[in-house]
């Protein structure tokens, strides 16, 4: 587009862009096919996906994100490299959670290593302190999950 084509108030470039009316149907058609993607990547990467996210997890999900908005926003953009991007994500994200399986060291390395932050009903405040969580924030998520007091928990 031409610097001289640019007009504050051109309110249809602004909604509409300068792509044909075509190019809506195909991007229904897109999203629906970006979204089958993802959902079939979360369930390939495992239950951890959808429940509590570590750092390579997060990592998956933000590369998955970025891949995904190029072709659902780029007409001239296929959505060949977004499935090939979210094929590699999946198996790096398997071949990851595999080793850590087998492989303490390579868990921790890749994990980080498991801090218990309540131990016998009591909490560790030099723990929580170095994980940066607050006490208020520990009871919510224990009241979130059911208990009443902190009694009721040997190990978190």
């Amino acid at each position: 587009m031409k610097p001289e084509d640019i007009k504050i108030t051109d309110w249809m470039r602004w909604l509409v862009g300068d792509v044909p009316a075509g190019f809506y149907i195909e991007l229904v058609i897109r999203a629906f096919v970006i979204y089958l993607l993802l959902m079939v990547s979360m369930r390939l990467m495992g239950k951890r996906m959808s429940s509590q996210l570590g750092r390579n997890d997060l990592v998956a999900m933000v590369t998955l994100a970025a891949t995904i908005g190029i072709p659902l926003q780029a007409p001239d953009r296929g959505l060949l490299p977004a499935i090939l991007i979210a094929v590699i994500v999946v198996l790096v994200s398997r071949w990851i959670a595999a080793k850590a399986f087998k492989d303490s060291k390579f868990e921790i390395f890749s994990q980080g290593k498991i801090s218990v932050l309540v131990r016998n009903s009591i909490m560790d405040l030099n723990e929580m302190k170095r994980v940066r969580l607050t006490r208020e924030r520990l009871v919510a998520q224990l009241r979130h999950s059911g208990i009443k007091q902190l009694g009721q928990v040997k190990r978190l």
